[in-house]
């Protein structure tokens, strides 16, 4: 009988146990539960960091198509040209003369195909087209009452014998023998001389080349027949005059 009733005991105790251990893991399941419920419905900054980050590389996983965006149509050549020719007549007309001057640089640039190179090299000088030589100088003359532009810088390059010095002593290039100091610069009509703008394309030019190089061309530029017809000379005479003094020079 003892025997019986110590096997009955354990019996119960061990069916108590499992009865215990059944409840507990029904309590914790209804717990877990409970908090996933609450997640979900609770506002993104009230949730874990850990779920959001989960939730995160799900959805990179499986990424939203991307939105279709409108192809942007880029200008041609001579529409951006146009626009530049245009941005330089209001620069010209407001006398910003200094912003003026890059923009007749980068459109010298676009004239010799060589904007993305950023410089111009000797042979791209006898590319530019005449057409646009003669934009550019009618703008320049234009705002200077015929004292700046190539074309009055081909005349005093003439008037000096094709000397490339004395054209940059008297256009304002070159003081106390140094060349395109920026401090020299003068963008006011009433104090540079004759012929000092455009000149953000020689000191292009004289990066490149150096101030021998620049004679160059200065030489291979300014006696071009498109630049050297100012408005107001006869028909050829300002041509004539720089192709004259050029061979006198390299006659003697």
């Amino acid at each position: 009988m003892i025997w019986l009733g110590i096997t009955i005991a354990l019996v119960v105790t061990v069916f108590g146990g499992l009865k215990m251990q059944r409840r507990r893991k029904s309590q914790q399941a209804r717990d877990a539960r409970e908090a996933l419920a609450a997640t979900v419905d609770a506002p993104l900054a009230d949730r874990p960091i850990a779920d959001i980050a989960d939730r995160s590389a799900d959805r990179s996983a499986n990424p939203a198509p991307p939105e279709l965006q409108p192809t942007e149509v880029q200008p041609t050549e001579a529409q951006q040209l146009e626009t530049d020719y245009q941005y330089l007549q209001t620069l010209l007309d407001e006398q910003r003369y200094e912003e003026a001057d890059r923009v007749t640089l980068r459109i010298f640039l676009q004239l010799a195909n060589v904007e993305q190179r950023g410089y111009l090299e000797l042979d791209d000088l006898d590319e530019i087209p005449a057409e646009g030589l003669r934009n550019l100088d009618r703008l320049w003359q234009a705002c200077s009452g015929g004292r700046w532009g190539f074309a009055r810088q081909a005349q005093i390059y003439a008037e000096h014998d094709c000397n490339y010095s004395d054209l940059g002593k008297e256009a304002g290039w070159m003081v106390n023998g140094i060349w395109m100091e920026p401090e020299y610069a003068i963008y006011d009509l009433d104090r540079a001389p004759d012929g000092h703008l455009p000149r953000e394309l020689w000191r292009n030019l004289l990066n490149v080349f150096g101030t021998f190089g620049l004679s160059m061309c200065v030489d291979t530029f300014l006696v071009r027949e498109s630049i050297c017809d100012l408005p107001e000379a006869p028909d050829g005479a300002r041509e004539t005059e720089a192709y004259d003094a050029a061979e006198a020079r390299d006659a003697g």
